[in-house]
């Protein structure tokens, strides 16, 4: 019986290998994986990296070592693996969009399954094709889930990559391709790219859209945006400090170092911050803390009374979170709320 703690390092090094290893292979290697089988997976893999290049890494292959021998096997056999460069060439691109012979139908067991598995926050679907276009092989659907490792049933994520193989397999998807993610993780190119492109097909999350702060009152069409003359100030100097960690505090959802000139103080030129946060809720420029920081310009009131019945720091988010808010932020956004100058 494999380690848990092999068993979850095992987990990442076939997250590694998915896309460059046969699909029947890493299905299988899942399944034994899943019950225990560490060894048999570190033998298939040996045998694999004879016929193709992996993605292994040195702990990858350290891991594998100690397997193999610990299933009476050689670990010399991985003597013979050939490994692929440092940045490979990338084999597949994927979509969100379904070939015409498959269809967008969502299988519902899947998705009560997902839903019923605790520790579980997301499920995605696209659809991978090779990267030159050529006709074969045919398209396949790539399902990835995002969970916490902490909150999973028995058998942790392995064992939940096994259930939900296992449940397309009996709706008559042949060698079903999922990869459950670690939400605390940074996984491979091929699963941050499926999930990348690919849809949301369930969430923990309610779907509520997140609403992006206004930061002016008014916008010009010659002057640009402006503050209001009696724009209300924030003269509560522990409000105006426990506002401004919160609004610091907040996850960065874009990032840029292209600044806009000070509105409030044209003298200081364009030193206005413009990076984007979020809190899942809420999404706001930099420049709304630089006002109030530097001129002490209350943002808007709405964010104000969400901030003020917030216990703590703004939640850590994960990728269903962070997905929703840059599809609201890459949305044309109203003058009064932005305005960057060249």
């Amino acid at each position: 019986m494999t380690e848990p703690s092999a068993a979850v390092a095992l987990h990442d090094t076939l997250l590694r290998v998915a896309g460059w290893v046969p699909d029947d292979l890493l299905t299988d290697a899942r399944a034994r994986l899943a019950r225990g089988a560490g060894g048999e997976v570190a033998r298939i893999l040996a045998f694999a990296g004879t016929r193709t290049t992996l993605p292994l890494t040195d702990d990858d292959m350290d891991l594998l070592g100690d397997l193999l021998t610990g299933d009476g096997a050689d670990e010399r056999l991985l003597d013979a693996v050939e490994l692929a460069a440092e940045e490979p060439v990338l084999l597949w691109r994927f979509t969100a969009k379904a070939p015409e012979h498959a269809g967008d139908e969502v299988d519902g067991d899947l998705l009560a399954a997902v839903a019923g598995e605790p520790g579980v926050l997301g499920l995605w679907r696209a659809w991978r094709w090779p990267a030159d276009n050529a006709p074969y092989p045919p398209p396949r659907a790539v399902h990835v889930v995002e969970a916490d490792p902490t909150q999973l049933a028995e058998g942790g994520l392995p064992g939940l990559t096994a259930r939900l193989q296992s449940l397309l397999s009996v709706a008559g998807e042949q060698f079903p391709q999922v990869e459950v993610v670690a939400t605390v993780s940074d996984p491979p190119w091929y699963q941050r790219m499926a999930r990348a492109v690919g849809t949301l097909l369930w969430s923990v999350r309610p779907d509520v859209e997140p609403v992006v702060a206004r930061v002016f009152d008014m916008s010009d069409p010659e002057l640009g945006p402006r503050f209001a003359p009696d724009h209300p100030r924030m003269t509560d100097e522990s409000e105006r400090e426990r506002v401004l960690w919160y609004l610091r505090s907040g996850t960065e959802l874009l990032v840029t170092l292209a600044t806009m000139p000070d509105v409030a103080d044209p003298a200081r030129g364009s030193v206005v911050p413009m990076t984007f946060r979020t809190d899942g809720r809420w999404i706001w420029p930099d420049a709304v803390t630089y006002y109030l920081e530097e001129h002490r310009l209350t943002p808007d009131p709405d964010l104000v009374a969400h901030i003020r019945t917030t216990d703590g720091p703004p939640p850590g988010l994960d990728t269903v979170a962070l997905q929703r808010a840059m599809a609201v932020l890459t949305q044309p956004l109203d003058d009064e709320r932005i305005q960057p100058t060249a």
